[in-house]
């Protein structure tokens, strides 16, 4: 689990479920079942989307090989639209909402307030007394917290501010459980400034849904959408991402606690880990290039998973084909513009 990938995961969420719900992908073409494109060898094959490092659409089809090649957007083509759906009125009641923005506010939140523990800001360390720390033979400190998290299954709650450049600060809290190839997300998702949504992502090796429970409806999504965000998340790794290990410091917070830092730097980021015995209890990074920060704070960390989390919850509206369709428009969400 990379720890600085953390946030990026969680603020991309929002963004992935726009993206998979959007008709028309990066303005140009419209995707949908009849979407092709013509091989080199004049073979047709059909089009799909993915979302690439930088979270940006990428047009893609599968050769007879079992490759996947790259397509501009002009080289696609578009067969007659598929059918219009027959909608059922609670169908029909939730595209009403969705396109209306006076409708759709009654099912967001005001965006979470969340204070964390230690501080809200990024804690200095750099002239801290230097702590004695056992090894392992990679030269990193021994942390049995980093071993749960490197393992097929474990369970984290924590609160996350994150700033940048472009977006301004934003408070997300946090739920996640992994088992193997099954994740369970669920957050306040950022819909617009002020305002978040109660989102959740249920994911296993054959499908990903995202859930809205204050609407009770849900979209299964591309399999390989939900795997963008789970990149994010690098979900076999704990630290090692973080760059090299520079040292360990004892940091005494208002209350006397002394906490270890253990300090990683890779070219112009910095991570920072706080353990507090053997619990990890908060991770800072920052980017003195762009001035970049994120802080989380850890309230819960267990090899313990909660298995009924990754059940699909019942009585939810299947929004999928909606999504997809011609119905929804795209001014609501920042993202789908």
């Amino acid at each position: 689990m990379g720890i600085k990938n953390i946030s990026a995961l969680v603020l991309v969420f929002a963004l992935v479920f726009a993206l998979c719900a959007c008709r028309k992908l990066d303005g140009s073409v419209d995707i949908g079942d009849g979407a092709y494109a013509v091989d080199e060898n004049g073979v047709t094959r059909n089009v799909e989307t993915t979302l690439n490092d930088k979270n940006e659409v990428e047009y893609f089809y599968t050769d007879g090989e079992g490759n996947s090649v790259t397509v501009e957007s002009k080289e696609i083509h578009t067969t007659t639209a598929k059918a219009e759906l027959s909608l059922t009125p609670e169908q029909e009641s939730f595209v009403e909402i969705f396109n209306n923005p006076d409708e759709f506010e009654q099912y967001t939140e005001a965006a979470p307030e969340v204070t964390l523990e230690m501080s809200d800001d990024i804690i200095p360390v750099d002239d801290l007394e230097k702590a004695q720390v056992e090894l392992d033979s990679n030269g990193e400190p021994v942390r049995p917290a980093r071993n749960i998290l490197s393992g097929e299954k474990f369970t984290l709650k924590m609160n996350v501010i994150n700033t940048t450049a472009d977006n301004g600060t934003q408070s997300i809290p946090v739920y996640l459980a992994c088992d193997g190839d099954k994740i369970y997300i669920d957050t306040q998702a950022p819909v617009d400034e002020g305002s978040s949504m109660h989102l959740t992502l249920i994911k296993d090796d054959k499908k990903a849904s995202f859930y809205l429970p204050g609407m009770k409806v849900y979209m299964e999504a591309p399999l390989e959408s939900a795997e963008g965000v789970e990149d994010q998340f690098n979900i076999n790794s704990v630290t090692e991402d973080n760059g090299e290990y520079v040292e360990t410091v004892n940091y005494t917070d208002e209350n006397g606690d002394v906490y270890e830092v253990d300090v990683y730097k890779d070219g112009t980021s910095e991570t920072r880990i706080f353990y507090l015995g053997d619990e990890i209890r908060r991770a800072e990074t920052t980017d003195s290039s762009t001035g970049d920060s994120t802080i989380w704070e850890f309230t819960e960390c267990s090899a313990d998973v909660d298995k009924s989390v990754f059940n699909p919850p019942t009585g939810y509206l299947n929004v999928t084909d909606i999504m997809t369709g011609d119905y929804i428009s795209a001014d609501l969400f920042p993202a789908l513009n």
